[in-house]
């Protein structure tokens, strides 16, 4: 019974470390999409934003819903 026990410990523990990584892997990527979307926007002019009808200080809000 107690092997039995440590297998069904094990699982939940490899669970728990399978769901961390998921978690990990998933707000890395959206961390990643929100850099790129504000790095390729803050590189933009003044006139580009305004041509395209963003406004910098409208770029984080714009970052954070591509990423979302």
């Amino acid at each position: 019974m107690t092997t039995l026990f440590a297998k069904t410990t094990d699982f939940g523990i490899m669970a728990a470390l399978r769901a961390q990584i998921a978690s990990f892997k998933t707000a890395r990527a959206t961390r990643d999409e929100y850099t790129r979307v504000y790095d390729e926007l803050s590189a933009m002019t003044d006139r580009d934003l305004a041509d395209i009808g963003v406004y910098r200080g409208m770029i984080h809000d714009i970052a954070l819903a591509a990423a979302k």
